[in-house]
């Protein structure tokens, strides 16, 4: 399938939790698609053309992305109009994620803070602080309970979201934290940083249960299959690496034709999404094949779908 409508290169791209829709932004517009038909449902005009990341509520009627200036804006996605304009942060806002039933909003941003806002209303509804150091990553735990955030100082903070306290603060890395990830069951956290470590944290004793080797470059993405037994990393060494979480061996180096620093999986596990220095790829999450590679330059072109439609691979120029 291929799904016609940016014409600026795509910058991002965000499943629904269910899978049922595809969220893409370009420099200077966001749409998003409804994969059983292949239609458009929305097209957000006038985003920031820096955006970070894309979040989508559960009931899939709401929108936010996070800028790399201070705002965070919540999109209605019915009337395409902005809900809601969130100023708060001082800097950039790095990381956002709905709660599990849409009523909140976590933001994350390089000011070192972590706030909750109510959705419908707009409203500030707790901040959270870490020792004032930027935050340069960020994750939210599958029950929604937690969120972690990565810091340029190396560590690694955890955070109640109901309650808005830090729960413990994780010291191991000695530079910025790249990447965070919750595995699935909630037990483990994944942590890597630019001294190319890459560490499992056992949640309950808060300490490292296990040291991943990278065996060369430095992780930059993390995403699990959905049961947990595999984890991916995107590296700044043109390969994406997967790893048997059990027995904590690296399983597979896989060449990429560029640096990876995004990475995301689609909601059934069997198709891997890698972006970095201005190349989309699409791989197979199972055998590890790459299926297909895209440079984003500025010509006329698609967003393509694959297979199942939840893999897809997008470029586009206005």
């Amino acid at each position: 399938t291929t799904l016609f409508g940016h014409s600026q290169s795509l910058a991002g791209v965000a499943w629904s939790p269910d899978g049922a829709l595809l969220a893409s932004r370009s420099e200077t517009s966001i749409r998003v698609w409804e994969l059983a038909s292949q239609q458009t449902v929305a097209v957000l005009q006038g985003s920031s053309r820096f955006v970070h990341q894309l979040a989508l509520s559960a009931d899939e009627r709401l929108l936010a992305p996070s800028h790399m200036d201070e705002l965070v804006r919540i999109w209605d996605l019915a009337s395409g109009d902005v809900l809601h304009t969130l100023a708060g942060h001082s800097n950039a806002v790095l990381g956002v994620s709905f709660s599990r039933d849409g009523e909140t909003l976590a933001t994350a941003g390089y000011d070192g803070t972590v706030r909750i806002w109510e959705t419908m209303r707009g409203t500030l509804l707790r901040t959270m602080r870490t020792a004032q150091t930027p935050i340069v990553s960020f994750a939210r735990s599958a029950d929604g309970v937690l969120l972690a955030t990565g810091c340029h100082d190396g560590t690694v903070w955890l955070w109640d979201w109901q309650c808005g306290q830090a729960r413990a603060v994780l010291r191991g890395h000695g530079l910025p934290v790249t990447a965070v990830a919750f595995s699935p069951d909630g037990a483990s956290l994944l942590t890597s940083s630019e001294e190319r470590s890459l560490c499992r944290w056992d949640l309950q004793l808060e300490q490292v249960s296990a040291e991943l080797p990278v065996e060369g470059g430095c992780v930059y993405a993390l995403a699990f299959d959905p049961a947990g037994g595999t984890l991916y990393g995107g590296c700044n060494d043109a390969k994406l690496r997967s790893w048997d979480v059990a027995t904590g061996q690296l399983t597979r180096r896989l060449p990429a034709p560029g640096a990876i620093t995004r990475l995301d999986r689609s909601p059934d596990g069997a198709r891997l999404v890698s972006r970095g220095e201005g190349i989309v790829c699409v791989w197979n999450a199972v055998t590890g094949e790459r299926l297909l590679t895209h440079r984003l330059e500025r010509s006329f072109g698609p967003v393509r779908f694959i297979d199942d439609g939840r893999a897809f691979i997008t470029s586009g120029e206005d």
